[in-house]
């Protein structure tokens, strides 16, 4: 799957989830060893979109709720999980978590709105 800024990159799992290892780059620390909470967010939202884009839904976030329940080290690899709970489409009900050697650093629902594609732009010579 693509890779997204923060240089996730997503692999579909055989349940439809995605996951990804990721280790948070240079300069993303909140605290001296710890990785600002904003990227952690972004993560978690990235790994639900990428576990819609998997089923060919292009969709936007209409609400991110996280939870974060320990700080995530810098410089520590982490895994970044993210699954569908339910669909009624046009909305879409993801989940996703962080963890790090083991434990669940943060935890993140949401709910996405699915769009129509974009129209693919005409070339100039088309006008």
């Amino acid at each position: 799957m693509a890779e997204g800024g923060l240089g996730l990159s997503f692999a579909l799992q055989a349940d439809g989830s995605v996951r990804a290892e990721w280790l948070c780059p240079a300069g993303g620390q909140s605290y001296p060893g710890i990785v600002h909470g904003g990227l952690l967010a972004t993560a978690l939202d990235s790994a639900m979109v990428h576990c819609l884009f998997a089923r060919d839904i292009v969709a936007r976030t209409g609400e991110l709720n996280v939870r974060y329940r320990r700080s995530v080290r810098s410089g520590v690899p982490v895994l970044v999980t993210a699954r569908l709970r339910e669909s009624f489409a046009p909305l879409h009900y993801l989940e996703a978590e962080i963890r790090q050697d083991g434990s669940v650093c943060a935890q993140a629902r949401a709910k996405f709105m699915a769009v129509a594609p974009a129209a693919t732009p005409s070339s100039p010579t088309d006008r």
